[in-house]
């Protein structure tokens, strides 16, 4: 049982059984929204898509070549103004006076 489960049985209320259903139903959706390539907005948190990415020449040094990365998919997150500020709040400990 994952910690994410817990949390979402202890904050909501119900039993760990029911929290696990939920969890495993918005990830089913989650998946199934960006395999036909959606992007899913999550308020005050940000975006999760599919990109695609071109083939690439990189260079390996332990073997001393190069090598062609094919194309391929990564998902791309990108946080939110809202949820950057909330992690940062903490980060302005004092003004000094110019």
């Amino acid at each position: 049982m994952s910690d994410l489960i817990k949390d979402i049985s202890d904050k909501s209320g119900v039993t760990i059984f029911r929290a696990n259903i939920v969890y495993r139903a918005i990830f089913k959706i989650l998946k199934y929204k960006l395999e036909i390539g959606e992007i899913i907005k999550l308020p005050g948190i940000g975006k999760i898509e599919i990109v695609n990415m071109k083939a690439q020449k990189r260079y390996d040094p332990v073997n001393n070549k190069y090598m062609i990365i094919r194309n391929g998919k990564r998902l791309k997150f990108s946080a939110s103004r809202t949820f950057k500020a909330s992690i940062n709040e903490d980060m302005i400990t004092e003004y000094i006076d110019k």
